[in-house]
């Protein structure tokens, strides 16, 4: 058999060729399209789409119109590579090569739409943890506790189904890759030019199909942004971009140390620093991180008693659900007394949306920035920051430990709090040997219960003043809770029924585990005040994040991120103290609020406040890019003075707003201070940047 083919034969099945894949571009379309309907029918039902379908036509088609677009740019970037294939087979003229570009296109598309129909899957069950594609935090698989994540996912999806489906899928796709990419029947016909355009036109339609656009600028997340409906800028989007997007913000993340300084366009650190404290350029040290120093107030009081200080960081302790709060719907429970009479705010944002993120910031009262990557997993593991909370209660004589619900190496915290100054991490084991054998446990450590337990009796026997930072693991799915605890009877308003976007039994789960923790750590307030510690600790309670099993809209970023903050304080304190419970603030000013109230006159650093001075002044931060006020808010954007403005609506949400001078200095304050972290992490960093 003659191996080489004429220019007719070659070009003609470079035709077919493109013929089979368009047809498997189509295909795939309908494929995708079918995983864009079951993730809409999952979480809104449809009558709701109906609704939506009438109320507002052209967001909703614009959305499946944008997410169609994402949809074919995915296929063209994943058909590239065996077009390439065929382009060579041309050249060379080979029938040999033409059966090894075949084989290898079958191969490899089967592989490539496996994955494919694999990642969108996986975002639709994202979505309904996250409120959100797939994003950074996906990379916990890997970095976090793998075995308990996967126990999570099988208690809590119906992984076998999953797998089942995902077993016949590929089946089908073996088998229709096996009929399309069958050995083509060589035709006899007249040559034509027509025979020469698809040959022409393939590398411009691919193109132009993988860009997604004819504009200046290709496609992008940007582009997703066509309602006021968080859901429906979901829809507009895909799990394979997404995924993309996620690797290379991962990537970004531990690339450049000043990554917030070049983002904001500051070339010279100081003036970041300027902008922050509003001081002149001039004004601003040799070393900018002088200005970074504070001092607290003369404290008579904590001279004389040196309080045991205790924080507590909860497991998604979100405060978008306080407002649900009522007898038949008890999510607080007896938390929610103390929530009342101490010191308490709504206007609190964590530093991330996670809990690593969130945890190892707070540790040295500094931000998490939104293009890093966490502490534990950076060079920043091992730096010595004099910014850690432990270093400022180990300097006044404080015992400083770290107590952890489950097992303390998870993500390498307990080595990152040892490198902080705590004199002790304890966790699950240590709990375990102080109590006596526990009669459950759970996927992630120890019950709730058991951490305030522990708490309560190794402060009773502490003779030296204690510092505890200590994080609670209960609240986290799979949703356990003791057998002994008997789940009560949620009774979930009509208001909230119809925005939650997960299962009835997931929900049911879900609240429960929210209402046990709130329970016991109530429980375990009470128990304090009826104890001698009564007038030698100040409690501290917040939240690492919020959870999201309602679907969030645009407007409501301070009740999908936030958490709650409350202090409590002995009677003797607290009547020389003013709260406003408006007052905002975020995870970085936590701690030196407690020095004011623990200590006298102490040395600290870090960009925060006192929360109990100057209220009017008060603004909070998020990693995503967030800034809240009283006057509003702001979503940081790239540049020095590019923000997205927002206003405050009655009801609490925000809405696009007019840029405003109190805006403008809000956005300053959130630009600068995430550059001057950038700075003085690297400044702490072995005294070295990242090159």
């Amino acid at each position: 058999m003659n191996n080489k083919l004429s220019w007719l034969e070659t070009t003609d099945l470079f035709n077919l060729h493109l013929k089979k894949i368009l047809y498997l571009i189509l295909i795939s379309m309908v494929v995708m399209l079918g995983f864009r309907l079951l993730a809409h029918s999952s979480y809104e039902t449809w009558s709701e789409i109906s609704s939506e379908l009438s109320q507002r036509p052209q967001d909703l088609w614009q959305a499946y119109w944008i997410g169609g677009r994402f949809d074919l740019s995915a296929l063209c970037y994943i058909v590239l590579l065996p077009i390439v294939s065929f382009w060579l087979a041309l050249i060379f003229r080979s029938r040999r090569i033409w059966d090894k570009a075949r084989n290898f296109a079958q191969i490899y598309l089967f592989v490539l739409l496996a994955l494919l129909a694999l990642c969108l899957a996986c975002d639709v069950g994202y979505y309904s943890y996250f409120q959100d594609h797939l994003n950074v935090l996906i990379f916990a698989i890997f970095e976090d506790d793998t075995k308990a994540l996967l126990m999570t996912f099988w208690k809590n999806y119906p992984l076998l189904w999953f797998g089942f489906g995902l077993i016949i899928f590929i089946f089908v796709l073996f088998r229709g890759l096996q009929k399309i990419w069958s050995p083509p029947v060589f035709r006899n016909f007249k040559p034509s030019s027509f025979l020469y355009f698809p040959l022409v036109l393939s590398f411009p339609a691919i193109f132009l199909g993988a860009r997604g656009s004819v504009n200046l600028f290709p496609l992008s997340v940007q582009d997703t942004v066509i309602s006021d409906k968080a859901f429906l800028n979901y829809l507009a989007y895909n799990g394979f971009h997404a995924l993309i997007r996620a690797v290379k913000l991962k990537k970004t993340q531990n690339s450049n140390w000043n990554a917030h300084l070049l983002r904001y366009s500051y070339e010279d650190p100081k003036q970041a620093f300027a902008d922050f404290y509003e001081i002149p350029l001039s004004q601003v040290p040799e070393d900018p991180n002088e200005l970074l120093k504070q001092k607290s107030h003369k404290n008579p009081w904590a001279e004389k008693r040196k309080p045991h200080v205790l924080v507590m960081m909860m497991e998604s302790l979100g405060s978008a659900y306080f407002q649900y709060q009522s007898p038949q719907f008890d999510l607080l429970g007896e938390f929610e007394t103390h929530f009342k009479k101490n010191f308490s705010s709504l206007h609190f944002l964590p530093g991330h949306n996670s809990t690593i993120g969130s945890l190892s910031s707070f540790m040295i009262s500094m931000p998490q920035r939104p293009e890093a990557g966490f502490l534990t997993e950076t060079e920043s593991l091992q730096s010595l920051f004099p910014s850690s909370a432990a270093r400022v209660f180990k300097s006044q004589n404080y015992k400083a430990r770290f107590v952890y619900g489950g097992n303390p190496g998870w993500r390498d915290v307990n080595k990152f709090a040892l490198f902080q100054g705590f004199d002790r991490v304890e966790g699950e084991v240590d709990i375990e040997k102080s109590l006596g054998p526990l009669p459950e446990k759970h996927d992630w450590g120890v019950f709730d219960e058991d951490v305030f337990r522990y708490l309560e009796k190794t402060l009773l026997e502490e003779t030296q003043p204690q510092f505890i930072l200590a994080m609670t693991t209960s609240n986290h799915p799979p949703y356990q809770i003791p057998t002994q605890s008997q789940p009560q009877n949620l009774q979930i308003p009509e208001s909230l029924q119809k925005r939650l976007v997960a299962e009835p039994d997931l929900v049911q789960k879900r609240f429960a585990s929210y209402r046990y923790s709130n329970q016991k750590l109530g429980e375990f307030l009470t128990r304090i005040q009826n104890s001698p510690l009564k007038e030698n600790l100040i409690v501290a309670v917040t939240g690492d994040h919020s959870f999201w099993i309602v679907s969030f809209g645009e407007d409501e970023l301070l009740q999908k991120w936030g958490v709650p903050l409350m202090i409590s304080v002995p009677e003797a304190l607290k009547k020389d103290l003013h709260w406003d419970p408006q007052v905002y603030g975020s995870h970085f000013d936590l701690f030196p609020t407690i020095y004011n109230l623990a200590l006298s006159e102490v040395s600290f650093i870090g960009p925060g406040r006192n929360l109990f001075q100057n209220s009017e002044k008060s603004w909070a931060a998020h990693s995503s890019s967030l800034a809240l006020s009283k006057d509003g808010g702001i979503l940081a954007l790239k540049g020095p003075k590019d923000y997205t403005p927002l206003a405050w609506t009655d009801q609490g949400h925000l809405q696009p707003s007019q840029p405003n001078d109190a805006l403008d200095r809000l956005a300053k304050k959130y630009k600068s201070l995430m550059s001057i972290t950038d700075y003085y992490l690297m400044s702490q960093n072995k005294g070295r940047a990242k090159k």
